[in-house]
């Protein structure tokens, strides 16, 4: 993920049905855990990673892993300058 100056992304949760709707049927699946990995290189400000409502205080290669249902929706708050980047994937 890429977050230059300026955005962010919404609170949400990663129990997507339709994540997989390309893939062959028999690799389908649901998110049991999503996995977030700080990868920043440059400094920047904002871009904070919210878990549940609270900090996580991400640095650059801090993981985070967490269930994929709703009860743990996330957010990344508004980047103020430079860029944030990181990676995110799920288990399934």
């Amino acid at each position: 993920n890429y977050y230059p100056e300026g955005t962010s992304m919404r609170k949400h949760a990663d129990l997507i049905y339709s994540i997989f709707e390309d893939v062959p049927v028999e690799r389908r699946g649901l998110p049991l855990l999503s996995i977030v990995g700080e990868i920043s290189t440059d400094a920047y400000t904002g871009g904070e990673f919210y878990l549940c409502g609270q900090d996580m205080q991400l640095t650059p290669g801090d993981v985070i892993i967490f269930p994929s249902t709703f009860m743990y929706t996330h957010e990344v708050k508004p980047v103020k300058t430079g860029t944030r980047t990181s990676f995110v994937t799920w288990a399934w």
